[in-house]
């Protein structure tokens, strides 16, 4: 069942990520679909570490052949992709960390370091030369492209995921008194104003967010 949940994310997240964030060299702005499988990776017993690789290879596939413009080179992304998540998750048992990274600022660190720069850089080189050699284009820029929209993808995506399938690391952190309350009020206030900001256009309060977003963060 987790096997098939995660394959199902990876499914969606990277339909979404193809079908509405293709920009610079049909580049994927904000690819967070590796953030599942990073986060099974990490918290999900090792003999499911297959069955998830495995899942989330044939997601990515089935993502490009139903969305993308490149079906024929749905193999090659999926490829890159999968193999992406497996060097950020190898990188971070190195540094030590686990699903408990979110708890330390050291483990932290090197989650944005692996995850968010290496792996994406590195892996970044193959579809990089993939997609010059077939359609063209510049190598740097769609290298860039690449390495931007994965790092912040998986960046965003993670912790998200890491908080769904982990969450028993991180719930005694919420039992001191008040807690439940202040996050619904922060939550509530967040939401308000981020609302009121883009339901008009007469006024330029993008910079709005910003202060509950901070009280969000902390």
């Amino acid at each position: 069942l987790v096997v098939a949940a995660v394959a199902l994310a990876y499914f969606l997240c990277a339909a979404g990520a193809i079908a509405f964030t293709r920009l610079n060299g049909n580049v994927a702005l904000l690819w967070i679909a590796n953030g599942p499988l990073i986060a099974a990776l990490l918290t999900r017993p090792a003999a499911e570490r297959p069955l998830h690789i495995a899942g989330c290879f044939a997601a990515s596939v089935t993502a490009s052949v139903l969305v993308s413009p490149y079906t024929v080179l749905a193999p090659m992304f999926a490829v890159a992709n999968v193999g992406e998540a497996l060097l950020a998750w190898t990188l971070l048992r190195r540094f030590g960390a686990d699903a408990r990274m979110l708890l330390s600022l050291r483990a932290l660190a090197a989650f944005v370091a692996a995850a968010g720069v290496i792996a994406p850089l590195i892996v970044g080189i193959m579809p990089a030369a993939i997609m010059v050699l077939y359609q063209g284009g510049d190598p740097w820029l769609i290298w860039m492209s690449w390495g931007i929209g994965h790092g912040l993808g998986v960046l965003i995506a993670t912790p998200i995921a890491l908080l769904v399938m982990a969450g028993r690391h991180y719930r005694s952190r919420n039992v001191t008194p008040g807690a439940k309350q202040r996050f619904a009020a922060v939550t509530a206030v967040l939401v308000a104003v981020t609302a009121i900001c883009f339901a008009q256009m007469r006024l330029p309060l993008l910079f709005g967010p910003i202060l509950p977003l901070i009280a969000a963060t902390m």
